[in-house]
């Protein structure tokens, strides 16, 4: 795992704040950063609703120039 960023998610995660921060940490600056998460371990128990709520927070992320609205 060198040279890896690691997100990791254990079982008594609270899902929402995990999902947020890795949402974050691997997309500030275009992912470009190099304490960037660039994998992410997630405890089989909480996979299912770990990527349910990542999905929901990329999601929110926008995209674009951040003067420009829209």
């Amino acid at each position: 795992l060198e040279g890896k960023n690691l997100g990791i998610v254990t079982p008594d995660a609270d899902i929402e704040v995990a999902a947020r921060e890795v949402a974050l940490g691997a997309t500030s600056y275009n992912g470009q950063r190099c304490t960037a998460i660039k994998l992410v371990l997630v405890h089989e128990s909480v996979k299912d609703e770990f990527l349910k709520a990542f999905k929901e927070k990329i999601a929110e992320l926008g995209v674009g120039l951040p003067w420009e609205s829209g």
